[in-house]
């Protein structure tokens, strides 16, 4: 799901846009996700089928061919020549039967034409006592002088688990007599018990290797398709990848089996169930069936199995769902290009409305948006044009209230000036030339010499107010270039000290001071350290009537940035709040006018200010009136 950050982010034809497509695909991708998972479920479901089908079918041929085997063999044993045949054997009259006796004649007959190429009889200790060989030209007889007399015993051991009735196969490879030409074949191993049911002959089958495996032939011709069928023990009867070499899959029986290539788990599925599915490592699938039992030996149990790729199964599931993928990027595509254009029909006339607002914030009040649309888009743009009507007429009034406001603001900041200046001027010159006059007429000597402070007291204050002028002016056009030196504060305190502690014992003031450190050192600019602090002390003082001035030094380090911090701090008449930025402005001070309480031009705090800020620090004031205030000034050591 997409973030709520970036869609509030997106522009509104990008909302538009992801409105549209959520809208028309999500119904379309649930809808399309349920019929594809149903078709998908479907195709898989076909495809299992369809090699379970291939199972099947391979089932019905063998056993049809088997029980045509069985009944074939049972029929075979059951006839008068072949009993006689057997019964003359077993009563020590081999010698008298003739080399073309009935019995053969008459299998001859039955068989010349059928599924066999190879009948044999073995008596029950494995010596052989007639054979025939059958081709599609001729039959032939193995003469008696030419039976093997050497007791097969392999075919014994073959039926010791056998009962009547039992039919049991075993790949072999057999060699014509007439042209010695190696034949693979399967031999149906079929007893024959007598009366007492023990088995007395052994009738041995032999059916092309190559007409066998055509009962597993499937539909499909791919290569990397496994045809197996095997005994219940595990052993190869018929491989589709090794029947070309018959010869290994014959001497490899205990190195190449079920057990051996797949493993006890799967070789258990398959050899223990009558039929079923086993999902090999999710990329094969194997479909197995019990195809043929004679007898409770796992040696005489059959089963059929084919190993398939799971990608050749669900070749189909796979196309299907590419192609619903296909559909479901193009329904997505479609979406985009209609929500493309469908959004535009919104987005222009907003995007005029945008343009509109921006060439009107530039001050072009007199725009006007055109936007023909006949809908909320065209209504919204004439309520717009008629608020920037009104927006303007507001704001020629508020334009006009505010010259106003400020011509009534100037003309209380010339008059405080004239008031401050006037008062700070006029007071010491007319003491000056009051005291200056009186002079000629004084002839005490201790009275001249009163007057001569006074006249230099008022001629004091009359140049402190130049020079704080004549400073503020050097700093406002940029004149003052500080000179960074290493200073040391602690000095530069008690020095201030000394020059205020006449003014503050005349208030009967105590002056105190600490510092964290014996040597307090920055760099930066001694005189306007020194204006800040005179400033600030001077300033302690003439408000406070009663109690002490504290001046504290210490280290500060915010913003990583290291700093002093210096205050000043005060028991005065205290600053209200609504006051703590006026008394930083030139000629402000917390009373005003000609009804002040206190001397002053007010720019000593405004040029205490400017000095901080010039060296790229600040100052900041907390007071309570009636309680005190603290001045605290903040400079980097740069």
């Amino acid at each position: 799901m997409i973030n709520i950050k970036i869609f509030r982010k997106l522009k509104i034809q990008g909302k538009l846009n992801f409105l549209f497509i959520v809208l028309t695909t999500i119904p379309v991708l649930v809808i399309s996700s349920i019929v594809m998972q149903k078709l998908i479920n479907n195709k898989r479901e076909e495809a299992l089928r369809n090699v379970k089908n291939e199972v099947i079918s391979i089932k019905e041929r063998t056993n049809l061919v088997l029980s045509r085997i069985n009944r074939e063999l049972i029929m075979l044993s059951k006839t008068k020549e072949v009993r006689h045949l057997i019964e003359n054997y077993s009563s020590s009259q081999f010698e008298l039967i003739t080399e073309y006796n009935p019995a053969q004649n008459e299998i001859i007959e039955l068989f010349k034409d059928g599924l066999y190429f190879k009948i044999e009889f073995i008596n029950s200790s494995g010596r052989k006592f007639s054979s025939i060989f059958f081709d599609s030209i001729s039959t032939y007889i193995t003469p008696k002088n030419k039976l093997s007399r050497k007791p097969i015993l392999f075919y014994v051991d073959v039926i010791s688990d056998m009962k009547k009735g039992d039919l049991k196969l075993s790949p072999s490879e057999i060699k014509m007599p007439e042209t010695g030409k190696i034949v693979p074949s399967i031999d149906c191993i079929f007893p024959i018990y007598n009366d007492k049911g023990k088995p007395e002959t052994i009738i041995i089958a032999s059916i092309h290797a190559e007409n066998f495996f055509k009962l597993f032939t499937i539909s499909d011709r791919d290569t990397s398709i496994k045809v197996v069928m095997c005994n219940g023990e595990g052993f190869y009867l018929y491989h589709s990848l090794k029947k070309n070499n018959w010869n290994r899959l014959l001497a490899s029986r205990q190195e190449e089996n079920l057990q051996h290539d797949y493993g006890e788990e799967v070789a258990d599925s398959i050899l223990n169930g009558k039929s079923g599915r086993v999902m090999n490592n999710s990329q094969r699938i194997i479909e197995y069936t019990n195809i043929f039992e004679m007898g409770n030996s796992n040696a005489n149990r059959y089963v059929v199995f084919t190993e398939i790729p799971t990608s050749i199964v669900f070749a189909p599931v796979n196309k299907l769902f590419i192609t619903l993928i296909i559909l479901l990027v193009l329904v997505l595509l479609t979406s985009i290009i209609i929500a493309y254009y469908a959004s535009s029909m919104f987005t222009k006339p907003i995007a005029k409305l945008i343009q509109g607002t921006k060439i009107i914030r530039e001050g072009n009040l007199d725009y006007k948006l055109d936007i023909q649309t006949s809908d909320e888009i065209q209504d919204l743009a004439q309520n717009f044009n008629e608020l920037v009507v009104h927006w303007k007429v507001k704001r020629q009034l508020e334009e006009q209230q505010r010259m106003e406001e400020d011509l009534r603001e100037r003309k209380k900041y010339l008059e405080n000036i004239i008031a401050n200046m006037g008062h700070e001027l006029r007071t010491p010159m007319i003491g000056i030339m009051g005291f200056s006059k009186m002079i000629p007429r004084i002839d005490d000597l201790d009275e001249l010499h009163d007057i001569g402070n006074a006249i230099y007291d008022s001629s004091k204050r009359l140049m402190d107010t130049l020079n704080l002028i004549l400073d503020i002016s050097k700093l406002e056009s940029g004149e003052y270039e500080p000179e960074i030196t290493q200073i040391d504060l602690n000095e530069i305190v008690f020095m201030a000290i000394q020059a205020f502690s006449d003014f503050a014992n005349e208030k009967n003031l105590e002056i105190t001071f600490s510092s964290i450190e014996s040597e307090m050192l920055i760099n930066a600019d001694l005189k306007a350290v020194q204006s800040i602090l005179n400033c600030i002390i001077d300033n302690a003082i003439k408000f406070t009537n009663q109690g002490a001035i504290t001046i504290r030094l210490k280290h500060d380090n915010l913003d990583a940035i290291d700093s002093t911090i210096i205050e000043v701090e005060d028991t005065g008449i205290g600053i209200e709040e609504k006051y703590f930025e006026t008394i930083f402005l030139a000629f402000r001070q917390g009373s005003e006018g000609l009804s002040r309480s206190h001397e002053g031009t007010g720019l000593g705090l405004t040029l205490a200010k400017k000095y901080v800020e010039l060296l790229g620090g600040s100052i900041n004031v907390n007071s309570k009136v009636g309680v005190g205030s603290v001045f605290s000034v903040l400079i980097p050591n740069n």
